[in-house]
This record gives structure tokens, sequence and C-alpha cells, in this order.
């Protein structure tokens, strides 16, 4: 039995069933109820392309609808009518960590087309870039969403409400009691202060920051006395004290920090009316810092009862005051800071106990001497990502009174209301505000990125993405730049010229699409047509966008036979795999199968209809390869599916007496790159050894630890440069290549992997494969890979208005040397994204927007050639503070991450921590630099918006990439998963969920709503005796057992007497579900964990001292280990780096 669950356990059945990821119980797909069936709005038709009857029942439907309706006010795409009904809302992917009260919560935190009139394309190849006259293509907008896919698409996290982006309700007042009074003076106000609104019926004196922060500075506790009657004593100006700084998140009432808590008037951290809100808490027993009069200090602290001692705060003295004397939050420090020196050597020490109803532990980075440190940080006041359990969804617009508006994390989960721009599932900007200058953008330490996942899945509550279908006219498009129309075109002359947004230029209205304009300035039809309300759109394509007829939906299976491969079990499984998925396959009654086998030579199967038993063809010489009668090696799946299930039950007892440990695994795929030359496809290839045979055979790489760091690090690149030659040729044929590595040792995924990567394919691995433990993974894997929404033959461009230009692409892609504007993707599905880089040429006018557009032209899986545009508009501005309360950390991660995986090969490990250091360490002295000057120079000051840049970057310093103790397969094939995977899966990979199952368990019942448990810090001081935990980070799920767990419940979960029988019963230990109410709550969390991620995600057990709590303990990013620093070091270690950059 594998790890994964038996038959109906979770709606991930094993072998022979698909992961019910928010799908119906068949294999259909589902409307929510109350959801209206496919309709659209004049000149739209609903959208076929994904084929909903043939996709899995783990896909999430993408539904269409009628198009948006009128806006509530002006300036900007008008809002639809209100949102459609829905039933049931699955949850969504993964959330991004354990909740911790720090802060106030987040409000909301293609190319290849038509030349200019000059005519269609020549033959050979897609129509690609603007004529002559045109612009050589333009920058981007934001990305890809939170709606997981399987494999790792974003998850769920907190649920923020509130306006969205932090905006005020319209007519609320301003911080000085006057009416905001439309979106200008709304989005002045923003820029103005942005974050910075006073509590309510209080309006601070002195200058305010910019920006929201969190800040680590001085505790506010007064060490010997309590609190006066009335609240307690405010800070003394000017002083500052002796003890080390607290963590506390930033608002109004200081530089940075968050409104006032509860507690009497006058007190710091009161909340005026009631108790703090979510996301501010003080620590236990009461406020940080207070011990009851006369209480002694702590041990080893000189001076009598009462008094402060060394590395404790003197009387009232609490670093500076907040400006115009404002109190700070509830229960947490005033603005103080880190001395210069940091953290002290031998770390901080624990404060003594608080008394009854008196604060718990203050936190500190002090500045007293080692012998002398009696504080100590407190994990429980450091930033990190905060899980709303409420389980209420926020409903997302993408703009609010014509004003764009600052996305959700992708970890949350959201619905999308289309207002004009694009889902920030599918573009996500790394700043969603604009700096008006480059060398703005250059000071602010921090760069400007576009993430894009064009396909990235919806969720069944989203406004649906219409078709149009404008006939022979086409797209209509400028023709200066090609931009496609969208919401933001300007009409003029009665409705006889648009005016493109992007180049300015001016083009006549073709007279079929004509239409008047109404007293608004807009067309009559703005609403009845998606292009001119919606941000995301498809249009039909035409037929100067075909080189040639849309080709067919084309599977060819490339088995391993070798002895490896048999002895292993990796063929018995594959073959049963493969006949579980071939009813998934897209494509109708057109769709062609193949099936070919190798060991030391290459064997082709040709079927056909009517045939008693299929034919061989071999091909001995795998030095030169070819592939015999291509026409014939290709049956209809639809006339021939008993002759292929019965030829996969033969292959693996044909091959059972196979011997020689050659494998000629690389000339079988350059075969089978032949085979589809003619017409492309997809080639879907199972290794299990390393090619050692035949053409492109590759050696054993050393890898030991007596390498340098330089040659190590040479290890991540391909060893044989034909392959990327081989990738490039399949692509140019647009064939893609899926790799799935099921081998017992090492493969060189280094060198393998750049054969997915160039094609658009995808990379899976099992190491060491298992079929027990393995089976029902790789069938989840290849049934997703095949049924999932898709498209082929694609072409992508990103394209940016006037000021703005894209200067390249990160991703897993084939980019032509003759085509710097397009990207082309042989094959793109709803996984995959991409980052494009932007660049601010001229400066722009903070008064208007600026505008980023993605345009997709592909082959649906019906053969019908689509262009999918998605637009995006985003704010100008040139205040510094209005620019990072805008930053994005998932886009920005994303773009960090995927540049660290393209300067490590080849270079070291050193050099890519030192990059991410330098890269947060000038982004935060930025932001003290410009937005928090009135701070002391010894806090720490994080950004609201990025507050958790500094947890995420240790996670990815941390991470098998930049791990020496990894094995060079296992960094290769993160590396390559990086490139292509969405914002939210690359947030779950950096800092996974921990759950502790045995509170469950005494809970003894799930949360409702399809909610999970409060996941834990990631920290092995969380982790108690006798306790059960279970790790997920999108990818993998870990159980890790203590060794001291209760007999009762070793034998509910195991079936085992005791934790001593459990940890000497070798791996692997599959874990089945058993007649117990343990058992069966711990298999219910399983089930959720995988339809939150969308990913059925193996189980391993962690046990101590074997390989997978070797992966347990690496993964608890907040612990100190051979990989890094813990998180609080981390932190000191920013502070001293950012205080040297400022001198």
């Amino acid at each position: 039995m594998s790890s994964g669950p038996p038959p109906g356990q979770y709606g991930m059945p094993p072998p022979g069933g698909m992961p019910m990821a928010n799908g119906p119980p068949s294999g259909g797909m589902m409307r929510p109820p109350g959801m209206p069936g496919p309709m659209g709005p004049a000149g739209a038709a609903p959208m076929p392309g994904y084929n909903p009857q043939q996709a899995a029942a783990g896909m999430q439907q993408m539904s269409l609808g009628g198009p948006p309706g009128p806006p509530a006010g002006l300036g900007g795409p008008p809002p639809p009518p209100a949102g459609l009904a829905g039933g049931p809302r699955p949850v969504s992917g993964g959330f991004g960590g354990p909740p911790r009260p720090m802060g106030p919560p987040s409000a909301g935190a293609p190319g290849g087309f038509p030349a200019a009139a000059g005519g269609p394309p020549g033959p050979g190849g897609f129509p690609r870039g603007p004529g002559s006259g045109g612009a050589p293509g333009m920058p981007l907008g934001p990305a890809m969403g939170g709606m997981p896919a399987m494999g790792g698409p974003p998850g769920s996290g907190p649920y923020s409400g509130g306006m969205p982006g932090g905006m005020r309700p319209p007519g609320a007042p301003l911080a000085n009691g006057g009416p905001a009074s439309g979106p200008q003076q709304q989005q002045q106000q923003q820029q103005a202060a942005p974050g910075m609104g006073a509590p309510l019926g209080v309006r601070p004196a002195g200058p305010q920051p910019p920006a929201a922060a969190a800040a680590v500075g001085p505790g506010m506790g007064m060490p010997g006395q309590g609190p006066a009657s009335g609240g307690m004593r405010p800070p003394m100006p000017g002083f500052m004290p002796a003890g080390p700084p607290m963590v506390r998140p930033a608002g109004p009432g200081a530089p940075g920090g968050p409104p006032s808590g509860s507690g009497p008037p006058g007190m710091p951290g009161a909340f005026p009316g009631g108790p703090p809100p979510p996301g501010y808490a003080a620590a236990p027993g009461g406020m940080p810092g207070m011990r009851p009069p006369g209480m002694p200090g702590a041990p080893g602290m000189p001076g009598a009862p009462g008094m402060p001692g060394p590395g404790m705060p003197g009387p009232g003295g609490f670093g500076p005051a907040p400006p115009g004397g404002m109190p700070g939050p509830g229960g947490m420090p005033g603005p103080g800071g880190m001395p210069p020196g940091g953290m002290p050597p031998g770390g901080m020490q624990q404060h003594s106990m608080p008394g009854p109803g008196m604060p718990g532990p203050g936190m500190g980075m002090g500045a007293a001497p080692a012998r002398q440190q009696m504080a100590r940080i407190d994990p429980a006041q450091i930033p990190r990502p905060v899980v709303n359990q409420s389980q209420e969804v926020q409903v997302f617009e993408t703009r609010v009174n014509g004003c764009h508006v600052n996305p959700p994390s992708s970890s949350t989960r959201f619905v999308v209301r289309d207002r004009g721009s694009a889902s920030p599932r599918l573009l996500r900007a790394s700043l969603n505000t604009v700096p008006a200058t480059n060398d703005m953008l250059g000071n602010s330490g921090m760069q400007f990125a576009l993430a894009v996942q064009p396909l990235a899945l919806p969720d069944p509550d989203d406004d649906p993405v219409l078709v149009v279908d404008l006939g022979e006219l086409g797209p209509v498009r400028c023709g200066r730049c090609k931009a496609y129309m969208n919401p933001y075109m300007r009409w003029t002359d009665g409705g006889k010229t648009f005016v493109c947004n992007f180049c300015g230029h001016s083009n006549p209205c073709p007279d079929v699409y004509f239409n008047y304009l109404g007293p608004d300035g807009r067309r009559r039809d703005t609403y009845e047509r998606a292009e001119l309300s919606c941000g995301t759109y498809e249009v039909v394509a035409s037929k100067e966008y075909f080189a040639r007829p849309a080709m067919p939906v084309i599977h060819v299976f490339l088995i391993d036979v070798g002895h490896a491969a048999v002895a292993s079990g990796a063929t018995a499984a594959t073959c049963q795999c493969i006949e579980q998925v071939l009813d998934s396959l897209q494509g109708g009654d057109s769709t062609l199968v193949g099936l070919v086998t190798y060991d030391s030579s290459v064997h082709f199967y040709s079927v056909a209809k009517g045939q008693a038993t299929p034919q061989m063809l071999v091909m001995p010489d795998t030095q030169d390869v070819y592939a015999p009668m291509p026409s014939q090696l290709l049956a209809k799946l639809a006339e021939c599916r008993e002759q292929l299930a019965e030829l996969l039950a033969s292959i693996p007892n044909m091959f059972a007496a196979s011997a020689g440990p050659e494998s000629c695994s690389a000339a079988a795929i350059e075969a089978c790159v032949e085979l589809l030359k003619p017409t492309g496809g997809k080639l879907h290839a199972f290794v299990s050894s390393l090619p050692n045979s035949g053409v492109k055979a590759l050696k054993m790489r050393d890898s030991s630890s007596s390498m340098a760091e330089k040659e190590k690090q040479m290890g991540l690149l391909p060893q044989d440069a034909t392959y990327l030659s081989l990738a490039a040729q399949a692509a140019d044929f647009q064939i893609c290549i899926d790799l799935f590595l099921l081998a017992q040792s090492y493969v060189d995924v280094a060198t393998l992997a750049s054969l997915a990567h160039t094609t658009g394919g995808s990379l899976y691995h099992y190491l060491p494969f298992n079929p027990l433990m393995d089976q029902d993974q790789l069938l989840n894997d290849l049934k997703w890979n095949v049924s999932r929404p898709q498209g082929l033959e694609a072409i992508l461009r990103v394209r940016a208005s006037q000021g703005l230009d894209v200067e390249g692409y990160l991703g897993a892609f084939y980019k032509p040397p003759n085509s710097p504007t397009d990207v082309y993707l042989p094959a793109v599905d709803c996984d995959k994204a991409l980052i494009a880089k932007l660049a601010i040429l001229e400066k722009l006018n903070p008064a208007n927007e600026v505008y980023l557009q993605c345009a997709l032209l592909y082959t649906t899986t019906d053969g019908a050639r689509r262009v999918r545009i998605s637009t995006l508009a985003l704010p100008v501005s040139d205040q510094m503070g209005a620019v990072f309360k805008g930053a994005d950390l998932d886009s920005q991660l994303a773009n960090m991450t995927r540049q660290v995986a393209c300067t490590l090969p080849g270079g070291t490990s050193a050099g890519a921590k030192e990059l991410i250091l330098g890269r947060i360490t000038a982004t935060l002295a930025a932001y003290r630099k410009y937005c928090a000057t009135s701070s002391s120079t010894v806090q720490l000051i994080l950004p609201e918006a990025l507050k958790l840049l500094p947890l995420f970057s240790l996670a990815l310093q941390k991470s098998p990439i930049l791990r020496a103790d990894v094995r060079p397969d296992e960094r290769s094939l993160w590396l390559a998963g990086v490139m292509s995977a969405s914002c939210g899966r690359i947030m779950g990979l950096l800092h996974p969920r921990l759950f502790a199952v045995h509170h469950l368990l005494k809970a003894g019942a799930m949360p409702p709503n399809g909610a999970v448990p409060e996941p834990i810090v990631l920290s092995s001081e969380m982790l108690k005796l006798g306790g059960v935990y279970l790790l997920d980070n999108g990818s993998d799920l870990l159980l890790y057992v203590d060794q001291d767990l209760g007999e009762g419940l070793c034998q509910d979960l195991f079936g085992l007497p005791n934790a001593d029988v459990l940890h000497r019963t070798p791996q692997p230990l599959p874990l089945t579900q058993r007649d117990s109410a343990a058992s069966r709550l711990l298999f219910e969390l399983l089930n959720t964990v995988r339809l939150q991620r969308c990913a059925f995600m193996r189980l391993r057990l962690a046990k101590k001292g074997d390989p997978y709590y070797g992966l347990f303990v690496n993964l608890l990013v907040e612990d100190k280990s051979t990989a890094g620093m813990s998180y609080v070091e981390y932190l000191c270690h920013v502070h001293r780096q950012i205080q040297e950059k400022m001198g």
C-alpha cells in the first residue's frame, strides 16, 4: 500500500483516481450553485478551450458569464454588477505560515501577432512582432494569482477584510478631519501618508512617517514599579534605554506604528473604545517589560529590587517618544533600537518571570555586555505570516473608484472581481505604485518586475474570462505598437477614432466596430463588450494568426524497460499509470497516441484499428537516431483504446528478463523528437537510470565534499551542450518534453532538466522510486499533466506604455535569437509562470497611470486559435513612501528566487547569499533613509508591506539550492522547479506550514468550513515530547513522530504497540487509515491540506535517525543550523548591515 490514501479517501484515490481538488465526484466539471451557465455579451461566446467535460475532477472550472456592468463612480474602467451567486467555496492553496500578532492586519495587501498593415506573415512560423513602423515590444503588468493548481499553486492564508489595499471607504474623514472627496484626493492622500491614518477621533501631532512599518525598538516596560493609577507613565523624551529593543508593528502612533490599543486612557497601547483588533496582542501576562513593584530584577542583575541593572531599561526611559506623544500599540514597545553592535555574542537571555497580571518577557536586540544579557528576543513578537481562521473569503476588486488596489497575498483565499484590470492571479507587479523616475527606483533598492501566469486557475467564484469573436475582423489593435484593445483606450471624434493608451497613436475605428459615444465619453456598448470593460478577455484569432492548420493533440509515452527500471518496479508502475490516464487525454476523437520503449535499443510500436497484435519496430543503432515510419506509429485513441491497454499490460512481461546496465534514454528521446517533427506534440519520457549508452551518453560527475565550491556549482550546469541543442530543436517543431525521473540514484538532473525547461515541459522526480510509496503520486502527477488547462504552440509578449520597457524574462521557455520581444512555448499550462523585468526609461507623470499588457497567442486542445489579453493599470508617484506602500512581497520574492537560480550555476553559494543579503539590505536601508528618518538610528524598521522580507530571505538562504549537504540532483531539481513556479508555490516552498497533530486529536474535530488547524512556528522549540507534527511545503508531506509517543496513540495511528517498535521499523513505512478516531482525524487533515494545495503530496514518515528526519529539521527555517542563522540572529545581522550601509 502506498503512502497515499486508499480508494475513496481525500478525493485522491490510488491508481485509477485523480485528486478531487474542488471538483465533482465524477469526471465532469462542477459549476457552483447559482452560477449562470456559459453565456456572454454581444460578440462574446462561451469559452470551450479547456474541455471541461474531459478535465480531471481536480481541475477547477473556468466558467463563463456576462460582462461587467457600469461603475459606481468615474475615473477608470467600470465595475460590473453584483457578482455571481456561488455555492460551496473550495479552500485554495497553502497558507503563508503560522499566525502572529504582528502589526495591523493588511487591508489588502504574444508577440507572434500579425505585423502592421503589411498583411499576414509568411509561411514557416507564426506571425511575430510589430511591423516595420511599430515599436519593438513593450513592458508588462502584474501577474499570477492565488488560485492553487495541481503541483503547487498558491494557497489560502490570512483572509484580510476591510477595504482592499488599505483604501478608505468613500466619504470617510481624512486624518485631519476633512472629507474624502473623490479618487484623485484619495490617491493623493495615500501617496502623501500611506498607511498612516490616526485612530478614530485622534489626530497625532508632529510629523508622520510616510509608510506603515514594523519596528524593532526598545521595550516600554518600567522595571521596578507597576503602572500608575490611570495608566502607565509616558516615556521620558530623549532618554535612550540600556536594554534591548523589541519588535513591534508600526502605525500612526509612532514611527511606522499601529493604532493605539486597548487599556485605560493614557496608557500606551490603548485602543479607544474596546479590545485590540486582530493582529495585536500583548505578551502573556500584560505589558512587556513590566514587573510588580519591588520585584527583584532578573537573576544576576545588579541593583536593589525595583532598580534597573545593566541591560534593562531605566526608570521611565523607553527611547524617544513617538511623534506628537502618541502612544504605541498595546503591550508593545515604543521606538527605540538596536545598538550599533546588534546582537551581542552569546545570544540573548530571558527576563525574570513576571508576576500575576504583569507583562511577559519583552523582546530585545540589546547593547548590554554579553555577561550581563538579561533579555532575549521574544519569538512571539517578531514578524511572521499570519493565518486568519475566520474563513471569510475576501472579495477583491481590481479597481475601486477608478484607482488601482494593492492585491492580497497569493497565499490568501480571495475572489476576484474584474473592474478593468487583470486579476493578480494572472499579472502581479512587484511595485503597485510605480516610481516617477529611474533614479527613484534605484534609490528604493527594489526591482520593478511583473510575475505572469497567463492561464492561472481561477477561483470558481471569480469573474469569468469571456471569449470574444469578432469574425474576420479579428482582434482590434493599435496600428503602431500593436497593443490590443483594452478599457483604457480613449475614444474620440464621436467614436470614429481611438487613442492608444500605450503609445498615444490615434487609430481609425473599423466600420464594423463603430458605436456612438455616451455623455461620459465612453462607447455606448462598453458594458456589452468584454474588451472594453474587462482587464482580461480572450479573442478568437483571425486567419492571419495561422501559419499552418492548428496542430492536433498528440501524446507519445516513452517507457524505460531497462534492467534497473524492471527490477525497481518502475516499468510496471509506469504502464499501469499510463493505461489509467488514457481516458483523461484532451482533444476528443482526434487525439493521437504513440508508445515507445527502450533499454539498450529503442522499440517503436505500430497499433492500428482491427490489428490483432501490435508490430514492434526496433532501432538497434543508438548512435544514428531516426524514427521509422512516423505516420504509422501514432494511433487514434478513439479507435485503438483497447489495443493500447493490452499492449501496456504486456510490456512488463515482455522485458522481464532484461539484463545489462545500458540505458539509451537520451537516444530514445531524440528518436521520439524525430517522430513528432512533422506534427508537433507532447513527449512524456520516463527515465530510471543515467543515460550511459548511445548518442548523448552521460557520465557520473564527482560531487565529493573534497571538491572546490566553484566545481560543485559547475555540477548544476548541463555536462553536454548537445542537450540544449536538442531542446531548441524540439521547441522549433512545437514539441514539449515532460520528464518523469523514477531513479534509484544519480541521473544528472541538471543536464536532463534542460529538455523540459526549454520546451515548456514539466519535471517530476521520485528518488528513490518505490512503487509502494510513489505510484499514487506518479498517477496523480501524470493525470494532472494531461488533463489540466493548457494550450499548444504558444507565443507570449509583454508590452508596456511609454516611459517603460521590458528588459527580459526569467523562467522556463524558448527564446529564439532572432526574437528579442517574444517568448515561445511549445506548451503552456495553468501551473507555469515567468517573470518579466521592467525598466523606467523616462520621467513619468504622477498624474497619469502606466499600463502593462500580456498577450498570449495559443491553440486550445480543441484546435481553436485564441489570444488571451490581460491589461494592468498602475499609478505613478514621486513619493517614496507611496512606492513602499505598494510593494508586493510575493512577486519580489519570486523575482529574487529566480535570479538566484539563474546566477548559482557556475557561481558560488556565498555569492548567491551575498546577493540575497545585499538586496534586502538595500531595500530596508532605503526605507529607513527616505521614509523613517524620525526613528532612532538604533531601531530596525520594516515596511508593513515587506515586514516578512527578512524571514523569507533567510528561508531562501536555507533552501536546498544553497545548502552544501544536499545532493546535486536534489539541488538541480529545486532549481528547475522554481524557474517556472508561481508566486504562491514559491512562498510555500520557502516557508512551509507545521501542524501539531496531537493538538488536533485532543480537540477531537477539524475546524469548520474546510479550515485547517492553526500552524505553529517553524522552530524545534515548538516540538513537544510525545508530539506528532505534520509539515507541508506544497510539494511533500512529512509526519514527524516523537520518540516518546504514547502507546495508545501509536496503536491508533500506526497499529504498532509503542514508539520503540515504530522507530525500529525500517522505511518505507506506509501509513494507511485505521479504524480509530485518531486515524480518521489525521486522514481528514491530510485530505484538507491536499485540497488546499491542489496537489497530492506523497506522505513520508520522519523518525529520528533516518533521512526524512534530516529533511524535516532542515525545513524548520527559524532554527539555527548548519545552513544558516536563526531568525532572531538574522534580524540582528540585517540590522547591522543596514547600520553599516548608512554609516
